[in-house]
């Protein structure tokens, strides 16, 4: 039989799981509601990290301080965006317009391939209704997410600033962040805290390096293939490869649609060549290089991988969705 003890207990117990349960409610609703704020901490962190990684190389290898070999990196690599932008800047802005002139040309003959090939007049009329017009948002629409993503919050300019405030801040003096952020922890879980944040750090920039990698060697052999298939605009359409290889599982396919529709311009036959180039180095790209990069940091199945990565990007924009699996990566850490 119950006592007056037990039920008092019993009550106690269950408005400490209701109380639980709708302070997990409230905190889940404030991270809706500032997970752009939250996606743009992230990115700084993300960027603190690879300048941290670049600071250790040089001061290992040139034997620098911490605070000189930072600034050497920070000094470089805006050299060397002064210098890209100066270069190949006019040629990318001239082919990206040309670019957009000419999907509309493509489409068209797309269209007029399609119907005279397969000589249905149903098929004609079906593509007759597709208004290029409509179509060519939903292709731009991770862009305009990513621009939202920078935008709604602070302005594009202002996000811009705080993606590199947080990224200079805590690459040139990550230790009183570090030591802020244990203060929470208590003193008895400190010491495990920092090992699994130094864990944490490893495995962010291995996934970092890899994604670098991966981007750099997809636009390469994009644009050499395009370059060699005689293909106009390789150079712009290998950039736009490569920069979509940041967004898992979609960027790729987004990235062949205007390769294609160029192609077709040319012959069918070209356009054939382009979907087989692409498939080749995805393929190289998914089955060879990532997994190399990710045994590093353990390695994540694809099929979980493209699950989030799906399931993450339809709720909260597929722009977004490109630190889906950096996420990942920070599950798989050890300490």
């Amino acid at each position: 039989m119950k006592t007056k003890h037990d039920e008092y207990n019993l009550t106690i117990q269950i408005y400490a799981a209701l109380g639980f349960v709708i302070l997990t409610l409230l905190v889940l609703l404030v991270a809706w509601y500032v997970i752009d704020v939250l996606l743009l901490t992230f990115a700084g962190v993300l960027l603190a990290i690879f300048l941290r990684t670049l600071n250790n190389f040089l001061s290992k290898k040139g034997h620098l301080s911490d605070s000189v070999s930072m600034t050497l990196v920070l000094g470089g690599l805006i050299t060397a965006i002064v210098l890209v932008i100066e270069l190949i800047a006019p040629t990318i802005s001239n082919q990206m317009e040309i670019l957009f002139n000419e999907i509309p040309v493509a489409w068209i003959k797309l269209k007029q391939a399609l119907s005279s090939s397969l000589n249905l007049k149903s098929i004609a009329s079906i593509y007759e209704e597709i208004n290029l017009h409509q179509f060519l948002p939903q292709a731009k629409n991770v862009l305009a997410q990513t621009v939202n993503f920078f935008s709604t919050t602070f302005g594009l300019v202002g996000s811009i600033l705080v993606f590199l405030f947080i990224g200079i801040s805590l690459a040139y003096d990550p230790n009183t962040y570090t030591q802020g952020f244990l203060k929470f922890i208590p003193l008895n879980k400190r010491e495990k805290a920092k090992a699994t944040l130094d864990s944490l750090a490893t495995t962010l920039s291995w996934w970092l390096f890899g994604k670098i990698l991966s981007m750099v060697i997809v636009g390469v052999l994009t644009s050499i293939g395009l370059w060699m298939l005689g293909v106009p605009l390789a150079l712009t359409l290998g950039l736009l490869a490569a920069i979509l290889t940041f967004i898992p599982n979609l960027g790729p396919i987004l990235s062949a649609i205007p390769a294609i529709l160029i192609a077709i311009v040319q012959s069918p036959t070209i356009a054939l060549y382009v979907i087989i180039l692409y498939v080749v180095i995805q393929t190289l790209e998914s089955y060879i290089l990532t997994p190399v990069i990710q045994k590093k940091i353990d390695f994540i199945a694809s099929c979980f991988n493209c699950y989030f990565a799906t399931g993450y990007g339809s709720i909260n924009g597929y722009s977004r969705s490109s630190f889906s699996d950096s996420f990942i990566g920070s599950s798989k850490c050890d300490n």
